[in-house]
């Protein structure tokens, strides 16, 4: 008889860097939970920018909840 794999998890990334920004930098962390065949994903997640001061916006952020389901076949 197969027993399923029952597997759980706490992903998280981090970013940060320039480019034609001044700095912009994200971080995510959450949780997850995975079978064989499927499994969620929920996270939470920062996104902010910072923008030279001859932008139209120069600095602004984003966050909010990431919510993920996978399906396998």
């Amino acid at each position: 008889m197969h027993q399923p794999v029952h597997q759980y998890g706490g992903p998280f990334y981090l970013d940060s860097g320039t480019g034609s920004s001044a700095l912009t930098c994200q971080a995510m962390l959450g949780l997850s939970y995975a079978l064989d065949w499927d499994g969620w994903l929920q996270m939470y997640r920062h996104l902010e920018y910072d923008q030279d001061s001859d932008r139209p916006l120069q600095n602004f952020s984003f966050n909010g909840l990431v919510i993920g389901v996978r399906f396998s076949f």
